[in-house]
C-alpha cells in the first residue's frame, strides 16, 4: 500500500533527500550524506549542494558527503526547527560552502482533488502538436539562454502526456503552465509549473493554466506539486486560491 497522498509526497522527497522522511520524528532535525548533491537533477539546470527540507516540525538537511562531518559539528547546538528558517543558520550553513545566499526559501504545496477550486478563461485550452512552435517562441522570449533544441524535447514530452495547457491572446501563446519530467515517480507525482509573458501577467491567465493543469494531473491520478519562492506572494496566493495546500518549505544552497 503506497499510503496517503501525503505519505506518497514524503515518498518523492526521501529520494531527493537520501533519506525515509517516515523515520522522522517530531522535533528531529537529521543531517544526512548524499551524493545527490553532487550534480544536476533530472530536468534541473543547477546542482543543490545543501537541501533544508523543513516540514511538519522536522526537518532533514541532505549535504555533499565531503561537507557532512562539518554539517553535524554546527548542529551540535541543536537548533529548534524553527530556528533554521533564522537569517543566522542559514549563513551557518551556507557557510559551509561559502555561499553568502540567504534568500534560496521554496514553498512546497500540493493539491488533491477534494480541494481543487478551477478558474477557468475561455481562451486557455489543453495545447497539441500544432501548437509547438508558438509554445518555443514564447519560452525562448522568456529565456533567450536555453537551448532549443532541449526545449522542444521538454515541450513535445508535455503535449504528448496531455499536461501542457496555455492561454492564447491574438494568435500568440501567452501563458502556459507544463509538467516538465522530474526523473522518478512520474506515475504518481507531477511538478507543476507556469510562465506567463510580463505583458499579460495579472489578468488571471496563470491561475487558469494552473487549475486546468491541476485538474489534468489529478484526473489522471497524479499528485500535482507546486513550488514557489517565499518572496512571491502573489504566486502563493495563486495557489491556495486553486486548492492547494502546504507541504513543506526548502532551503536550497
Amino acid at each position: 500500500m503506497l499510503g496517503s497522498k501525503e505519505e506518497i509526497v514524503d515518498q518523492y522527497f526521501s529520494i531527493y533527500l537520501c533519506y525515509p522522511i517516515s523515520q522522522l520524528e517530531e522535533g528531529q532535525t537529521i543531517p544526512v550524506s548524499c551524493n545527490r548533491r553532487l550534480k544536476p537533477e533530472v530536468g534541473w539546470s543547477h546542482t543543490v549542494a545543501i537541501w533544508v527540507q523543513i516540514f511538519r516540525e522536522r526537518a532533514v538537511i541532505s549535504i555533499r558527503p565531503d561537507l557532512f562531518e562539518s554539517l553535524k559539528k554546527i548542529l551540535i547546538e541543536a537548533p529548534e526547527i524553527s530556528q533554521l528558517y533564522t537569517l543566522e543558520w542559514r549563513k551557518k550553513i551556507g557557510s559551509l560552502i561559502g555561499s553568502e545566499e540567504t534568500d534560496g526559501l521554496v514553498h512546497v504545496l500540493y493539491c488533491t482533488p477534494v480541494h481543487l477550486r478551477l478558474f477557468q478563461v475561455p481562451e486557455c485550452r489543453k495545447l497539441q502538436d500544432s501548437d509547438i512552435e508558438l509554445y518555443l517562441k514564447m519560452k525562448l522570449d522568456l529565456y533567450p539562454e536555453y537551448d532549443s533544441n532541449y526545449l522542444v524535447r521538454d515541450i513535445q514530452r508535455n503535449i504528448k502526456d496531455g499536461i501542457a495547457f496555455g492561454v492564447f491572446q491574438e494568435g500568440r501563446l501567452v501563458s502556459v503552465s507544463e509538467a516538465p519530467a522530474i526523473g522518478h515517480m512520474q506515475g504518481l507525482i507531477e511538478e507543476v509549473s507556469v510562465d506567463t509573458l510580463p505583458e499579460y501577467r495579472r489578468r488571471g491567465y496563470g491561475k487558469a493554466v494552473i487549475s486546468a493543469m491541476t485538474k489534468a494531473i489529478l484526473d489522471i491520478e497524479r499528485i500535482p506539486i507546486y513550488e514557489c519562492s517565499f518572496k512571491n506572494e502573489a504566486s502563493i496566493r495563486l495557489a491556495k486560491a486553486i486548492g492547494y495546500e502546504k507541504y513543506a518549505d526548502i532551503i536550497e544552497f
